[in-house]
């Protein structure tokens, strides 16, 4: 007998994460552009979350903003005293955003936004 992975919906009839990150994502997409882009980008920061014995989402961001923002300061370390450097790093923080959204967009695609694996065998594996 072959073992069978079924996926799930998870979380949905819980806490309602799905959905609430599907809103965070079409907020992002609708204000890119806008001086509500930033805010977007920051709330599905905020309401991505490490899953218990799934995806360290959460984690995986944390370490993608990190890597970015010492590749930025490395790249201008020379800058750091002179005094336009404080708002030219401001706008370069703004200019990671859209990098930013899209990679936390594709990694919840990449541990398939959604759904969760089941070892549930079940009468209904079939169908």
């Amino acid at each position: 007998m072959t073992e069978s992975i079924n996926h799930h919906v998870a979380w949905a009839d819980r806490i309602g994460l799905n959905k609430t990150w599907a809103k965070a994502i079409e907020r992002i997409w609708a204000t890119y552009g806008t001086e509500f882009f930033p805010q977007a980008v920051w709330g599905l920061h905020t309401i991505l979350i490490n899953i218990k014995n799934g995806p360290a989402l959460r984690s995986d961001i944390d370490d993608y903003i990190a890597k970015v923002r010492e590749d930025k300061d490395r790249k201008l370390e020379h800058y750091v005293d002179d005094p336009a450097y404080a708002n030219e790093n401001v706008i370069l923080e703004e200019e990671m955003l859209p990098g930013l959204a899209n990679f936390m967009i594709q990694l919840l695609e990449d541990n398939g936004f959604g759904m969760y694996k089941s070892d549930y065998g079940g009468e209904y594996d079939e169908m």
